[in-house]
């Protein structure tokens, strides 16, 4: 295992992948290093013996099989996102359901109803069009955080 801090670039610069600056510094790097020029070694080697391996045959029977099942799986992940994300969806119904739930027994053992709530029950009309309905949001803002100095 090589341990130099710069063992991570001896791939990339059998790659061909780095810059021309930092490739000629690796370089310089290699003349110094035994356990980064080894591991460029090993690594020529390996792509040699690699290379030399000859293509497998596959049948297209074999070949129609390999792409289906390909195609199936990218499949199985669109289901699956689609599961989780209908998962998040419903958590989240279940948990305001009761908190909602929770806030409409707190209110009830209570028995104030914030202004907004007192004017939805009496079927107010509120005049929308001269306040633009701020004074019911204003409403709906205090009885929702429990701040009930304005009503």
């Amino acid at each position: 295992m090589n341990e130099c801090e710069h063992a991570q670039l001896v791939s990339a610069y059998h790659d061909g992948e780095l810059a021309v600056a930092l490739r000629a510094e690796f370089e310089e790097h290699l003349e110094q290093c035994a356990s980064c020029a080894a591991e460029l070694v090993y690594l020529r080697e390996l792509s040699r013996l690699l290379g030399q391996l000859a293509e497998p045959k596959i049948s297209s029977h074999a070949l129609h099989r390999l792409h289906r099942g390909v195609d199936e799986a990218s499949q199985v992940g669109i289901w699956r996102m689609a599961r989780t994300v209908a998962a998040v969806a419903a958590t989240i119904l279940v948990v305001c359901g009761v908190w909602m739930w929770l806030l409409s027994t707190a209110t009830a053992e209570t028995g104030e109803l914030s202004q907004w709530e007192r004017s939805a029950l009496q079927q107010e009309e509120f005049l929308v069009a001269e306040n633009g309905g701020e004074q019911l949001a204003m409403w709906m803002i205090e009885g929702l955080t429990g701040n009930n100095d304005h009503d």
